[in-house]
């Protein structure tokens, strides 16, 4: 799906409709469809009301790979189709230039641990756009975490 609504914005407005959404202003359906664009995972959050409607509030967020983990997925990187997502969104105000630091945050390092080798990591996992109202609310960056 997510490539027909990179190709189709009628689409993707028709299945956020059928979902439940109503509000979409003047920039859910065109930044989702940009979203949609990137090689990166799309996934749409909301809330499911008790009457089936859907909340006011809507997440569309992109995940990035682990580096050099899995192949099938594309990790941030500042000078690659991250870099470009990350300028774009801060050309929608959303983002400022810290984004660029976030790839200084990422490390893998091995450690011993009771006699056997972990492998401690933290890289930028997702970014996440929300709208309420159909109006935008912010961007963030997610890091991901933890030893294996």
């Amino acid at each position: 799906m997510q490539r027909r609504y990179a190709e189709n914005a009628a689409l993707l407005e028709a299945d956020l409709r059928q979902a439940g959404f109503g509000a979409f202003g003047d920039t859910v359906v065109p930044r989702c469809q940009t979203l949609a664009k990137t090689p990166f995972h799309l996934e749409f959050q909301f809330n499911v009301l008790p009457d089936g409607s859907a909340g006011t509030t809507l997440g569309a967020s992109v995940r990035f790979s682990a580096p050099a983990r899995d192949a099938s997925e594309e990790p941030f990187e500042a000078d690659g189709a991250a870099g470009e997502l990350m300028a774009q969104v801060e050309a929608w105000d959303l983002a400022d230039g810290r984004w660029r630091l976030l790839p200084e945050a990422a490390f893998a390092v091995n450690a011993a641990r009771g006699g056997e080798d972990v492998t401690l990591f933290n890289f930028p996992a997702f970014l996440k756009l929300r709208w309420r109202d159909g109006r935008p609310l912010d961007a963030k960056a997610y890091y991901m975490a933890g030893a294996e």
